[in-house]
């Protein structure tokens, strides 16, 4: 199988669309802009533009029941129905991609892992 990873030459996308929180039962998903969490997070700043920060935290009965892990998104593909994000926690982990598309009457999802999950705000 071939590895994933970005280019070496970061692609540049529009991501207002992502920014926002996605929830399903259990847990949440917080997807901000890189260079505007930069402050918080130095790593977060080194995907070029379009960078994404995810955080996955416990919601509902598992809030604050394990540190939520964050994860740098950096920009491969764009079409006009999805959008494809190369994720990892850190340097020593591999990539994996991270989908972010629309469904015909507009709602918003992000696949994640093996997972799908609406745009909840």
């Amino acid at each position: 199988m071939p590895g994933f990873a970005p280019a070496t030459e970061p692609l540049a996308v529009e991501t207002e669309p992502f920014l926002g929180s996605y929830k399903r039962e259990g847990f949440l998903m917080t997807i901000a802009d890189a260079a505007a969490d930069a402050a918080a997070d130095a790593a977060a700043a080194d995907g070029g533009p379009g960078a994404l920060r995810l955080k996955y935290e416990g919601a509902d009965g598992l809030t604050g029941t394990f540190d939520p892990p964050v994860w740098h998104l950096t920009p491969v593909s764009h079409t006009p129905t999805k959008t494809v994000f190369a994720g990892r926690h850190n340097e020593k982990d591999a990539w994996i991609p991270v989908v972010f598309y629309a469904l015909t009457d507009g709602s918003r999802y992000v696949h994640f892992g093996v997972r799908a999950t609406a745009k909840s705000a």
